[in-house]
């Protein structure tokens, strides 16, 4: 689909004292650029105005207006200033920097203008230059460097127009007084009138670059004779048309014939009749000035004709025509509605192939550069290489040389001989190498299969256990079940933990935590990935009954809870929930897989009960690091079943995640904090709840100070950071 675009320049201001400082192309540059903007009148796609600029940002911006364009696009270049022609007749375009001693590097030649319109892809273009040459100075003169501008011969080219305010630029300029009562150039001032509606002479709705050119003229001509403007053209196809408007309102009105006129006027009704008749043709016509007249005519009969038959035939004139403009404009919303959906598709696919574009040539230059860098290592290597070398063999000349200085007096027999021996002893020195490494090869291998006939081993005890405590849970259940039928009541009951009740539980299993770390207990690793919770083995044995307690407690009255942090009711039959907050994945994972294994130690060895309730154990990786504990630390404590938390693994995470454990009323037990600020009452890292069963680090370094200093009498030490 084919565009619109106009790129408008305008320059008042220069720094060359020789160039008269100018007041209407900015004015001119805004007006001409309002036109186009216009959805009414131009309704150009794209109007980009530029005032007063360098003339390198200039010669950016007229490349980049004529770059990547199509075939039945049209474009509109537009200049307002000063045009000066060098001492062998070359046109230039004046900018806010231009010196007219240096016009070439800071002013625009015509034939870069030129280049540019003849390499574009758009056959349809139209240049307007609206310049006066160097001479128009405040004291009324105007020197004319070069003579006649000639600016249509300057650009002449394929496929486009070239109005120009006069052959030998005059620009609408006398002095310092613009010529005619109108605050923009006269040239400018007409295109501006023309493009709004004047220029349209058929009164089709259309104004081509012919008629807007063929209104200027007229009207200059009329308001002075020293200003001819000039129009080329060069192998245009079609008309251009640079204003299409469908609006009779928007059209400049065309007489009525006289007879017609008079027909209306008459005093005969019938007459009157046959002239609405012969205005609903004209309204229907395609001449659009006199389509408007008509219209005009027929309101004002409908409105004001004393005969009620005319009066009725000149409305049902005009409710018929506006039924038909209504489905028109309703098709025109349409249509640009359909347009600007195309457009805006183009637009993404045309930004898909040049991100795809980028991405291929990024992609090229990242290949580019690393078959470079490699090239570069390989080159490097090669260097070092032969460096090594050639030292090694100047050290080896230089050894050898000073053998045969010191044993020129040895005999060739002991040479050899010692040749000999040395070969013998490399060939051993191989040969036990290659012992020792088969052996430890070996090794390896019948280690590899013990650890792996031991990870068999206990993953299937682990599968027995989780079988064995399956089983144990149905039978269980089975008989609750039963002694429901029987009216018999059942030992589960309710169940209350104060907070630090639940802290108590979680110390238990922070102590088989240590006897873990220790080695004295080893367990298959928990799964990392998300919440994890774990199936506890029910016990070979029945444990003894702890139950009993719990149902007296519960029959004496309801629980008050005194606990400071607050109190975690559990219903019959529902779990006791301890979680954990530990790091189970990255390079630090095994310090909270072990805290994590010890406590399902501990959890296992009441075999997986306590006061007649299963416990739930499960929790949440928080990673080692401040952000991995405030999310396990929302998610937990969001839980309102949690009883108590083992955690954290490192200290980072405990001080983002207490703030939400204690206010969420919950008591966590760290095996592996040691940071002193966690459990110093003064310290803002300290929260209530917070209980841990690890030395902290100020301790532990006294005691390993003394142990050094003490024990083993060292007086010096270095600190090695990793």
């Amino acid at each position: 689909m084919s565009g619109k675009f106009a790129l408008i320049i305008g320059n008042t201001e220069y720094t060359d004292p020789g160039l008269a400082q100018l007041t209407a192309p900015g004015k001119d540059a805004e007006d001409f650029a309002r036109v186009l903007k216009d959805q009414d009148i131009g309704a150009f796609d794209t109007v980009n105005v530029l005032v007063d600029e360098q003339a390198s940002s200039v010669i950016e911006a007229i490349d980049e207006f004529f770059d990547q364009k199509k075939p039945d696009d049209l474009l509109v270049l537009y200049f307002s200033g000063h045009g000066i022609r060098d001492e062998i007749g070359s046109l230039y375009l004046a900018f806010k920097n231009t010196i007219r001693t240096r016009l070439r590097s800071t002013a625009i030649k015509s034939d870069y203008i030129r280049d540019a319109m003849d390499q574009s892809r758009s056959k349809r273009q139209v240049l307007i230059l609206d310049c006066c040459n160097s001479g128009a100075f405040p004291q009324g003169t105007k020197a004319e460097l070069g003579g006649s501008m000639g600016m249509t011969k300057a650009f002449q080219g394929y496929g486009r127009f070239v109005l120009t305010a006069s052959d030998a630029t005059q620009f609408a300029w006398e002095g310092d007084k613009v010529i005619g009562e109108t605050d923009n150039s006269l040239f400018t001032h007409f295109l501006v009138k023309g493009l709004e509606g004047e220029a349209d002479s058929d009164g089709d709705g259309r104004i081509t670059v012919d008629e807007l050119y063929d209104y200027a003229f007229d009207q200059i001509s009329r308001v002075t004779p020293k200003q001819t403007p000039t129009k080329s053209s060069s192998k245009v196809e079609g008309e251009i048309v640079l204003r299409q408007s469908t609006r009779i309102e928007d059209i400049k009105p065309i007489s009525l014939s006289d007879d017609l006129i008079t027909e209306i006027d008459d005093l005969r009704p019938y007459v009157r009749e046959i002239a609405v008749q012969k205005l609903e043709k004209i309204l229907k016509g395609k001449n659009l000035g006199l389509a408007r007249s008509a219209r005009e005519a027929l309101e004002k009969i409908a409105s004001n004709d004393d005969s009620r038959r005319v009066s009725l035939a000149a409305t049902q004139v005009l409710d018929s025509i506006r039924q038909i403009e209504k489905k028109a404009e309703e098709e025109r919303k349409a249509r640009e509605e359909a347009e600007r959906l195309a457009i805006l598709k183009a637009e993404e696919e045309r930004l898909a192939r040049e991100k795809a574009e980028t991405e291929r040539k990024a992609k090229e230059e990242a290949e580019k550069l690393a078959r470079a860098q490699a090239q570069q290592e390989t080159a490097e290597r090669e260097a070092m290489r032969l460096k090594a070398e050639r030292e090694a063999a100047e050290k080896a000349a230089k050894e050898a040389a000073e053998k045969v200085a010191k044993e020129k007096a040895e005999k060739e027999l002991a040479e050899r001989e010692a040749a000999r021996l040395a070969a013998e002893s490399e060939t051993a020195r191989e040969k036990a190498e290659h012992a020792a490494a088969l052996k430890a090869e070996w090794e390896a291998a019948k280690l590899a299969a013990r650890k792996k006939t031991e990870r068999e081993a206990a993953q299937k005890a682990e599968n027995e256990a989780m079988e064995l405590a399956a089983r144990r849970k149905a039978e269980r259940e089975a008989k609750e079940k039963n002694a429901v039928k029987e009216n018999k009541p059942s030992k589960r009951s309710w169940l209350t933990f104060g907070a630090f009740g639940g802290g108590i539980i979680t110390l238990a299993l922070c102590t088989f935590t240590a006897l873990y770390l220790f080695g004295v207990f080893e367990v298959p690793p928990v799964a990392t990935e998300g919440p994890v919770a774990t199936e506890f083995p029910a016990p070979t044995e029945q444990p003894p009954s702890t139950e009993q307690p719990a149902t007296e407690a519960a029959s004496s009255g309801p629980y008050e809870c005194t606990d400071e942090l607050g109190c975690v009711t559990i219903a019959p039959n529902e779990p006791i929930h301890i979680a954990w907050i530990q790091v189970v994945s990255g390079a630090v994972a095994p310090l909270g897989q072990t805290n994590v294994n010890g406590g399902q130690i501990a959890v296992n060895d009441i075999n997986g009960e306590l006061l007649g309730h299963p416990i739930q154990y499960d929790g949440e990786d928080s990673l080692c690091n401040s952000e991995g504990g405030q999310s396990a630390g929302t998610k937990i404590s969001s839980d309102s079943t949690v009883v108590a938390i083992l955690g954290t693994s490192c200290s980072s995470e405990a001080r983002s995640a207490m703030p939400l454990v204690s206010q969420a009323g919950m008591v966590m037990v760290s095996s592996s904090n040691t940071n002193p600020d966690l459990t110093n009452p003064s310290h803002s890292d300290h929260w209530q709840g917070y209980l841990r069963t690890s030395h902290n680090d100020l301790l532990q370094g006294r005691i390993a100070a003394e142990f050094v200093y003490n024990e083993l009498g060292l007086r010096t030490a270095a600190t090695v950071q990793a």
